[in-house]
């Protein structure tokens, strides 16, 4: 056989082969049907003031099908802020909050149906891999330099671009319909930036980034990030930096979102000069029954008992003496609302419920198997 034959064999081969992987990585992206199903176990009111702003936090119960599609994730939201319109929870100066990550499984967004079905998340990540491998080798070999994860960094880094446009597209749209003011909980993406009004992503390391979004749809050209990332998500996301929280002037007053872990740190809450200011937290607790465990994880270099004296009280208690609720007192803040992310996102778990904090006192918690709802009057 001459060398030329050879390498018409071999280039042929490779042909079929690539023909074949592409037939299959493309097959079975089917649209699902839009099942809704808001899973609602509890709608909770806190005072009742009328003519004051108000500020509604949403732990909605996500599922992985409410990502198959942009219509999918707008749909699923939209039926929460529907249930809060019936219940004249909606008004001129409301504020709504979502959780932390509702946004980040877009990733997922028209892939193949086996994803959504899969019993595991690694067994959807695998198959989301299989089926985008060249352009994960394209985020692998891009990867920042120091990035500890770079596995989980192309994971997340593939679809930066289209997660971003949905995130905005949803979340703008909502924001309008309503006539309100929506704290977009958060969403993992690839050096994130506002630039003419549109949320923009680029090649660089990933953050845990929020949006605020106004009432005419727009995009607050700020964001918010999470300056220091929890254990697991320190392999792969980016630190926020240096820089404090970005307070917004919203229709309930000067707001600071305090991503996540942030919560957790003295540093960021507001100064006592700054009186009056509300401080919002989305966040995402796992797995199922983290807040009943005991837990030893320490977040804050500040809060050091929290590694040892408190290794034996479940993160419910240490929420409590140690994160939103006391630091809240000791601060310029009299007012805070944590909204946790509920589900059941393949094997990954959650648990928690909305928290809500008035003058030092934190008000009652559901923590149900479902979603839950609460609207918070602001004096």
């Amino acid at each position: 056989m001459s060398l030329r034959r050879g390498f018409r064999i071999f280039s042929i081969s490779i042909a079929v082969l690539l023909a074949v992987y592409f037939s299959w990585a493309r097959y079975d992206r089917v649209r699902l049907p839009l099942d809704v199903r808001l899973q609602l176990e509890s709608t909770a009111e806190i005072d009742s003031f009328r003519h004051e702003a108000n500020i509604i936090g949403i732990s909605p119960w996500m599922v992985p099908t409410d990502y198959a599609s942009r219509q999918h994730f707008m749909n699923k939201l939209d039926g929460y802020l529907q249930v809060a319109k019936s219940m004249g929870w909606i008004k001129s100066h409301t504020v709504v909050v979502f959780p932390e990550h509702i946004g980040t499984w877009l990733i997922v967004e028209g892939e193949k149906a086996g994803i959504f079905s899969a019993k595991s998340i690694d067994k959807a990540m695998t198959l989301f891999v299989s089926s985008n491998y060249f352009y994960y080798l394209r985020e692998w070999f891009t990867a920042p330099d120091g990035t500890k994860s770079r596995t989980q960094h192309s994971i997340f880094s593939i679809k930066s671009a289209s997660m971003a446009r949905s995130y905005q597209d949803v979340f703008s749209s909502l924001a309008r319909k309503y006539n309100v003011t929506i704290v977009a909980g958060s969403i993992l993406l690839s050096n994130p930036s506002v630039y003419d009004g549109k949320l923009q992503t680029g090649m660089g390391a990933v953050s845990n980034i929020g949006a605020v979004f106004h009432p005419t749809g727009r995009l607050d050209p700020t964001l918010y990030a999470e300056a220091h990332p929890g254990a697991i998500e320190s392999a792969f996301v980016g630190s926020g930096g240096n820089q404090p929280p970005p307070i917004f002037d919203l229709p309930t007053g000067r707001t600071k979102v305090l991503l996540s872990n942030d919560a957790w740190f003295k540093k960021y809450y507001p100064s006592v000069a700054d009186t009056g200011c509300i401080v919002l937290s989305p966040d995402f607790f796992t797995p199922d029954s983290s807040w009943s465990k005991p837990w030893a994880e320490q977040a804050s270099p500040d809060q050091q008992t929290k590694g040892s004296s408190s290794v034996q009280s479940s993160l419910w208690k240490n929420l409590q003496r140690l994160g939103m609720p006391a630091l809240l007192g000791a601060s310029g803040a009299r007012r805070g609302m944590l909204v946790p992310l509920r589900g059941s996102l393949w094997d990954i778990g959650s648990d928690g419920g909305i928290m809500a904090v008035r003058d030092g006192r934190l008000q009652p918690v559901n923590n149900l198997a479902g979603a839950t709802m609460l609207n918070f009057h602001v004096r």
